[in-house]
């Protein structure tokens, strides 16, 4: 067994060597997440300033997620999560993919698990899927999709649930006005006249106006100001989300008294199995809509 050298006994300039290399992963992974951080506010632009305050939960969990591919699928992954308005806590794609990587190496994986581990591969990095599967096997793998999509189902769900990560959220964000040291017009901020208003307005939306969870199922209604809007369920222990558009007898009708309208060019409908990015293309297309109610939209909606 080789013997220990005492850190005393090292020269100032070794040691200073040893913890910059030490510390060049901390620092890369930290370039990482700052840049998917700012290319996910390029995606989702209404989302630009909780998604500024979602570092704090782009930490890497798993092994894997040391390297900069998962690791940036993890991060995206979790930044549309938040632009979507949902839960952060369960496991991502690249979680299961490293799991179902340290499980590869004990045992062989049955064609559930198989079939999970390639459908959280090509969630988290479909380049890499499509760069590395011959055509015959994505077919083959699409083929086993359509006859196991249920047992698969079940399993990613399961997996994202025991991955779930209880602290992952982003809780109560509170903002000094400044991003890197300079000024910036952050609805978070608590300067007097940055104040968040509390609802949504036609600068920020993508909140939901009602919010609730029971059962294992999270319900979220969004409110237009175009008299439309979208009731989002999710299931907590699944990746499960579902959309439907609804809408409001008047613009003075309270938030819960909605109904679920199919007189949209969106869908006539229930849209079901949605990942982050459609939820958040089906949000932006209904804000975008033509107004559907006679007289002005409510003060609340406008800002």
């Amino acid at each position: 067994m080789p013997s220990l050298i005492p850190l005393s006994s090292v020269p100032a300039e070794a040691r200073l060597d040893l913890l910059a290399a030490s510390l060049t992963p901390v620092f890369e992974q930290i370039e990482w997440a700052e840049d998917e951080v700012q290319l996910a506010m390029k995606r989702h632009p209404w989302a630009a300033d909780t998604l500024w305050h979602s570092f704090s939960i782009l930490k890497a969990t798993r092994v894997l997620l040391r390297w900069e591919l998962p690791y940036r699928a993890h991060c995206r992954e979790l930044l549309d999560r938040v632009a979507a308005g949902l839960d952060t806590r369960p496991g991502t794609s690249a979680e299961i993919m490293s799991v179902a990587g340290d499980i590869s190496k004990i045992n062989p994986m049955n064609a559930t698990g198989s079939g999970t581990y390639m459908r959280a591969l090509r969630q988290a990095l479909p380049e890499v899927y499509a760069a590395v599967m011959p055509t015959l096997a994505i077919d083959r793998h699409s083929l086993h999709e359509a006859l196991h999509s249920e047992r698969i189902d079940r399993l990613e769900g399961e997996v994202r649930h025991r991955l779930t990560v209880h602290d992952r959220s982003l809780g109560t964000i509170t903002c000094a006005g400044r991003h890197h040291g300079e000024p910036a017009l952050c609805r978070y901020a608590t300067a007097p006249d940055h104040i968040d208003a509390g609802g949504p307005s036609l600068a920020d939306p993508f909140r939901p106006v009602l919010a609730s969870a029971t059962d294992g199922r999270v319900h979220h209604v969004y409110r237009f100001a175009n008299g439309l809007g979208a009731s989002i369920v999710r299931a907590t222990e699944r990746s499960s989300v579902e959309l439907a558009v609804v809408t409001w007898e008047s613009a003075a009708s309270a938030d819960d008294d909605y109904h679920v309208t199919d007189q949209t060019p969106i869908t006539d409908d229930v849209v079901a199995r949605l990942t982050p990015e459609e939820l958040t293309d089906l949000l932006v297309r209904i804000h975008a809509l033509p107004r559907s109610l006679p007289g002005p939209a409510p003060a609340e909606l406008t800002g």
